[in-house]
């Protein structure tokens, strides 16, 4: 949990810029086909990426964000952030207490140009699936629409029903997919088969 709290956008990127030169470097990768996938946060995380690294070249989102500052707290619960240096969210799956330090959010401040997603979506030219279900607790299918008009190369997958994790839980103990999850995997598979 205390990894989790330590972690910001610029981390993230960080992460990824060293996993796609893990990747790239790989003697059996094909450097000229690198495409990635991120989901919630990390589809924000994703679009930024993939509009930054000339590397990937291909990109798809599942119930991606379409903008970060939004989703940080709001008068008392963000001045209350910022005076203790953390606060904490129910991960509604496991009902863990995840900690967010405030850190988080000066990382934000301090990088907020680089991390404009809708900036980044408008000049990703490259191929782009985003993937959102109607049913989505954590981000409304809103966020996929506005990604989709600002992506000139994107394409649009919207699941009727479709939650946050498109039908998983942890832990999953089934020996298939859900339903939603088997129509996303589905979608990337095609997607990056056509793409890359």
């Amino acid at each position: 949990l205390e990894a989790f709290g330590q972690n910001n956008f610029s981390k993230e990127l960080s992460d990824y810029e060293k996993m796609i030169s893990w990747a790239v470097a790989h003697p059996k990768a094909q450097a000229e086909k690198i495409g990635i996938v991120g989901h919630s946060r990390g589809g924000g995380i994703t679009v930024i990426q993939a509009y930054e690294d000339e590397r990937i070249k291909a990109a798809a989102v599942l119930a991606g964000v379409s903008n970060f500052r939004y989703r940080f707290p709001s008068q008392q619960r963000f001045d209350d952030w910022k005076q203790s240096g953390v606060m904490y969210s129910e991960n509604k799956r496991t009902g863990q207490q995840m900690p967010h330090y405030f850190q988080f959010f000066e990382d934000f401040e301090r990088h907020e140009q680089r991390f404009d997603i809708q900036y980044a979506a408008q000049h990703l030219e490259k191929p782009f699936l985003i993937i959102q279900g109607t049913e989505d607790e954590a981000v409304k299918d809103k966020e996929a629409t506005l990604l989709h008009e600002w992506a000139k190369q994107s394409e649009l997958l919207i699941l009727e029903g479709a939650n946050h994790t498109f039908g998983a839980k942890e832990p999953w103990t089934e020996d298939k997919l859900p339903e939603d999850l088997q129509k996303t995997t589905s979608a990337l598979i095609k997607f990056f088969s056509e793409k890359l």
